[in-house]
């Protein structure tokens, strides 16, 4: 017995083991109800379980290479049976059930309860809504009918009978009740009265118990009589449905759900697939993007369901309205925990909770059905949590090839052509290269850096780029899509910028990608410029950095912008948004929110390759829900994250070290001594494009300026988990970088003596790849070159603390009108935060964590010498650089010498880095600062609170 067929034994095993644990359960939980229910009710339940049971083979078998999926039938019993048990604390053992059952379609027996408990619940609904409940009980009787004859309640989805009272009166189902009315009355009105045609009755009635009931069909009409009454019927019927029709467009302008999305935000949003939509239940709605050419296709656990028009006809559903996403609207969540925002491209989608975790859900894996993915995020896997302070906000991209890697995930035959960018340039413009697969989540803080995740990283957001430098700009917007990034903000002038720049950890460079600051040995053939190359072949290190776009200063009625145009200026960019329209960097399209000269509301747009802007204006009801978000979102989201409005400058976050030393070359003699080095403008989050300056004055006064190109180095350990601000700080943990130099040709030709001494020490490590590891932080920055050459630089730490502000909060803070029980929760918040610093700087200090990483980093350097050691004599074996991505293998070995060359240096510089964190053991000052203005504050505030004296 081979391996396979031993897996696929015990994964049915499995089933079946789940399958009667469930069934055993079932049957102890209605022994429980016998005593509460009718023997009417439980014999009919044993009789139904009977019939279940005797299906479980063929069940079993069926689902036995798939994950549980439990009978439909089942799963309707249990979920009725459940809910109706109210008497018994059920969370625990439901919450496990609905982890193991899948609801998928065809439930016949839970249709025979769609009339029955209407008013179950009616008292838990949330009063916010009660603008929407514009029913009355046999008009709802009629829809429901409505909704069975058409199987909206069970297309595409199958729904549970909470989902569905919710669904009626929140509008979810408005679309398919419109066209079942219409349908309806279009048949009504086209009664022949001459034949003997039968048709639903739709006018309700009371039945003997007081509800409303649907009348009988019709009976042949005989006489004239007959006829009279029949056509007063049909016209009763006819004002009726003609009423609720009219009830439930209007209704529609009322419901939280757009008719369209225009703007990708955290509340609505749109890929080439689908419509999005945040309802105020906090949970995710789909709809068919029908303006991308989307045949009405719907998820079920990250598979497409049947999609030709005989089946659509058959089965229409509620195809054209909103539907939860992929039937349950999002993750099965603990009480108290729910979504507040979300953002998604290519149908993956990630939400964030009000405990600030993220949620990631992702169908183009192979591995089905998909289910919603919290605690394995990352490598090493763990849990991802949005930095706690001040958070301007957040976006969610892909940079994504169509092909590759089929055998791991779907592409092409998953996701919308939109959404799949394909391949990116490098900065000469002349190399297209092939992506890999890089969803990001990038997160603004108002300290100016943009730190992310990539879904290969480990689950932190501890690396970052800064916001463009240019004229003191304070980014208050960003939006991101196909790894590209779009912030709008203001300027030193107050005037209103925008600029966007491609950014992901494959084209910044992991340690698998062959990447040289040569640009000559960069550059690919001008006569092939069509050819796309692979991500590993050698490409340029540096990259394109922040493009500044033309400023909407003007709003014309119609037509394009440009600086001609002067009529009237829009009052700010409050929104943004960025999304993809196919293969390559220039199919993306910006949007920004906007009114023009007439005072008409909608959004400017454009290519990002072009210079002048479009206006669309909208109707006041699109507006209210596409652009500004309806008022049923007030008050609804609490957010998991401090909120800020703004950015300060990232200009303000160039630090100058100015003690520096060179040491370790050995001609470099008492030239060591005559010679002054510091560090300018650096920042641990600079990319290539934005270097800091090594600034060397000579004896006699001369200056050298040597560019210092630096870029993130991929860590296999976790840095910090709570507060990422941390990182780079001396509160924190240092930053381990990898840079190198770029030497003008007006030094490496220089005929000065003086400056030539100086310019050979450093000359071959000119554009030289990851010539140097960098371990930094606000204090202190230490080079190495691995060989000889070691640089040190030093400054007088004057920043201010992360936790100064953090303490100084007005919530933390006791006013002289704050009253006992005000003071009261305040002490405990200045409690709750001296325990963070505690927390975080136990992080820090751990020293079984950094003896762990210590002796991991060490393992990894020793192996990868000796690696490097075989791999070396083989290194004039080189691949073919100017292949097709679809030729990745003839790569192989340059990929290879460039891990074990890189794997060296990494893992020496971050064993070092975890070795000086274990002899560190000592509190930065700011933090002793911190923590003891915390203990007099709360020792303070206690003795008020006990003498009650607030004065």
């Amino acid at each position: 017995m081979n391996f396979k067929t031993k897996e696929k034994k015990m994964r049915k095993r499995m089933i079946e083991t789940i399958f009667f644990k469930l069934i055993a359960l079932l049957g102890i939980f209605q022994f429980v109800n016998l005593f509460t229910v009718d023997n009417a009710n439980s014999a009919n339940f044993f009789k139904q379980l009977s019939l279940i049971i005797k299906q479980n083979k063929k069940i079993v078998d069926r689902y036995a290479l798939q994950s549980p999926i439990v009978d439909p039938a089942l799963a309707s019993v249990m979920d009725i049976k459940l809910r109706e048990m109210n008497t018994f604390n059920m969370s625990k053992t439901q919450n496990m059930i609905t982890r193991k059952v899948k609801w998928v379609n065809g439930a016949s027996i839970y249709q025979n309860h769609l009339n029955t408990n209407t008013t179950k619940g009616d008292q838990n609904k949330d009063n916010s809504n009660n603008e929407l409940k514009i029913f009355t009980a046999d008009e709802l009787q009629i829809l429901k009918q409505l909704a069975k004859d058409e199987k909206i309640f069970v297309e595409p989805f199958f729904y549970t009978q909470e989902q569905i009272e919710s669904g009626i009166e929140n509008g979810m189902f408005d679309n398919s009740f419109i066209r079942a009315l219409k349908n309806k009355i279009e048949k009504l009105e086209n009664i022949d009265n001459g034949t003997n045609e039968t048709l639903g009755d739709v006018e309700a009635t009371e039945n003997s118990n007081g509800q409303s009931d649907i009348c009988p069909q019709l009976n042949e009409i005989q006489d004239v009589q007959k006829l009279n009454n029949q056509n007063q019927k049909l016209s009763n019927q006819l004002t009726k449905l003609n009423s609720m029709l009219e009830k439930i467009q209007i209704r529609k302008e009322k419901s939280m759900f757009p008719e369209n999305v225009y703007l990708r935000s955290k509340q609505q949003n749109f890929t080439g697939n689908f419509l999005y939509c945040l309802g105020s239940d906090n949970k995710i709605y789909v709809k068919p993007n029908l303006n991308r050419g989307n045949n009405n296709r719907f998820q079920k656990g990250g598979e497409w369901e049947k999609n030709d028009d005989v089946y659509i006809k058959n089965n229409p559903g509620n195809r054209d309205g909103w539907n939860l996403h992929d039937g349950t609207g999002g993750p099965t969540l603990p009480d108290g925990e729910k979504i507040v925002e979300f953002d998604v491209q290519g149908e993956i989608v990630v939400a964030l909770t009000n405990k600030g975790n993220f949620h990631l859900y992702k169908p183009n894996n192979k591995k089905l059905p998909t289910a919603w993915n919290t605690r394995s995020l990352g490598v090493p896997h763990g849990v991802l949590k949005i930095p706690k302070e001040d958070v301007v906000g957040w976006s969610f991209s892909i940079g994504l090839a169509n092909e590759g890697k089929e055998w791991r995930r779907r592409t092409k035959e998953f996701m919308h052509d939109d959404d799949i960018v394909g391949y990116f340039k490098d900065s000469k413009q002349d190399k297209q290269i092939y992506f890999g697969f890089t969803p990001t989540v990038y997160v603004l803080l108002k300290n100016g850096s943009i730190v992310f995740w990539d879904t290969g990283l480990a689950p932190e957001f501890t690396r970052g780029i800064l916001i463009p430098m240019e004229n003191g700009f304070k980014a208050e917007n960003i939006s991101t899509a196909g790894s590209t990034i779009f912030v709008s903000g203001k300027d030193k002038d107050g005037k209103n910028v925008m600029y966007t720049r491609m950014f992901d950890y494959e084209i910044n460079g992991t340690p698998t990608h062959n990447l040289t600051y040569d640009q000559v040995k960069a550059s690919s053939n001008k006569n092939n410029s069509q050819k796309i190359y692979s991500l590993y072949t050698e490409r340029s290190a540096l990259l394109d950095g922040w493009k500044k776009h033309q400023s909407i200063t003007t709003a014309p009625e119609t037509g394009h912008i440009n600086e001609k145009n002067n009529q009237a200026a829009i009052s700010g960019l409050s929104k943004i948004s960025i999304h993809t329209t196919g293969l390559g960097d220039d199919n993306r399209e910006l949007r920004v929110v906007g009114v023009n000269s007439r005072g008409e509301m909608g959004f400017y747009h454009k290519k990002i390759s072009e210079d002048e802007w479009l206006f669309n204006s909208f109707s006041a009801a699109e507006i209210k829900k596409s652009l500004i978000l309806s008022s049923l979102y007030k008050n609804t989201f609490s957010y998991p994250y401090i909120k800020s409005d703004s950015t300060i400058s990232s200009s303000e976050l160039l630090k100058d070290y100015p003690q520096g030393t060179i040491s370790g070359v050995a001609k470099l003699g008492d030239l060591a001594e005559d010679i002054k080095v510091e560090m300018q403008n650096f920042n641990i989050f600079q990319t290539p494009d934005q270097p800091s300056t090594i600034k060397i004055t000579t004896k006699s006064g001369k200056t050298i300026d040597l560019k210092m190109r630096t870029s993130d180095e991929w860590s296999l350990t976790t840095l910090s988990k709570s507060n990422p601000q941390l990182i780079g700080k001396s509160e924190g943990t240092p930053k381990v970088l990898k840079c190198t130099l770029d030497i003008s040709e007006e030094y490496l030709n220089s005929n000065d003596n003086e400056v030539k001494v100086v310019i050979d020490i450093f000359r071959k490590y000119h554009l030289k790849s990851n010539a140097f590891s960098l371990i930094a932080n606000n204090e202190k920055i230490e080079i190495d070159s691995h060989a000889d050459l070691k640089m040190r630089f030093k400054r007088e730490d004057n920043d201010k603390s992360i936790y100064t502000d953090m303490i100084d909060r007005p919530e933390l803070i006791v006013n002289e009108n704050d009253d006992l029980k005000t003071v009261e929760k305040k002490m405990i918040a200045n409690q709750e935060m001296l325990a963070r610093i505690s927390d975080e700087q136990s992080e820090v200090n751990s020293k079984s964590k950094n003896i762990k990483n210590a002796l991991l980093w060490s393992s990894i350097y020793a192996v990868s010498k000796l690696v490097n050691s075989v791999v070396s004599p083989v290194s004039f074996i080189t691949a073919n650089n100017n292949v097709s991505a679809k030729d990745d293998k003839s790569n192989f070995v340059n990929m290879v010498k460039t891990v074990v060359d890189n794997s060296s240096r990494i893992s020496s510089a971050y064993a070092k880095l975890n070795i000086k964190q274990l002899f560190k053991n000592r509190k930065s000052n700011k933090v002793d600062e911190a923590e003891e203005l915390l203990k007099n504050r709360i020792s303070k505030y206690q003795e008020k609170y006990n003498n009650g004296d607030l004065q």
